[in-house]
């Protein structure tokens, strides 16, 4: 049974896609999925980037929800952009060209390969944003901390 998709849903696509392809030709790769290759109703988009250096995007979108979650990176969650159509699609967009663009770094404390803690910092329009994300303890456990720089796509 093939879903409908909303216009937030629709749009997130289609933006995704028109970054994909201002790109130089190889520079990424879309991959669009939906329910039930996902978790949850709606879409998931991952723009992964030809560069191993570069960060993923992946974008979700549920059916009905003004909400879009973004993850960056390794594990930045930026969500919430809840305006009306137009400023929440300008958002997003100017969120994946600082990607894109390379202004996009993480701090990161690890357990082995669970990731405890997530600083993500990421510039637009001049401005550092931060976001932080706590995942479990592990008390007792031995820490490593890891700074990622991500390179342009």
């Amino acid at each position: 049974m093939l879903q409908t998709l909303s216009n937030v849903e629709e749009s997130l696509i289609v933006l995704l896609k028109d970054l994909a392809s201002s790109l130089r030709h190889g520079g990424a790769t879309i991959d669009v999925r939906r329910a039930p290759q996902i978790q949850h109703e709606g879409v998931s988009i991952a723009l992964i980037p030809s560069n191993q250096n570069a960060s993923p995007i992946v974008a979700d979108a549920t059916n009905g929800s003004p909400v879009i979650s973004l993850v960056l990176g390794k594990s930045t969650l930026i969500e919430g952009v809840q305006r009306n159509e137009t400023a929440r699609s300008e958002e997003v967009r100017k969120i994946c060209e600082a990607v894109i663009g390379g202004r996009f770094q993480e701090g990161l404390t690890c357990v082995g390969s669970e990731i405890m803690k997530c600083i993500g910092r990421i510039e637009i329009d001049g401005k550092i944003h931060v976001s932080t994300y706590r995942g479990r303890l592990f008390p007792f456990r031995r820490t490593q901390q890891r700074h990622m720089s991500y390179a342009p796509y």
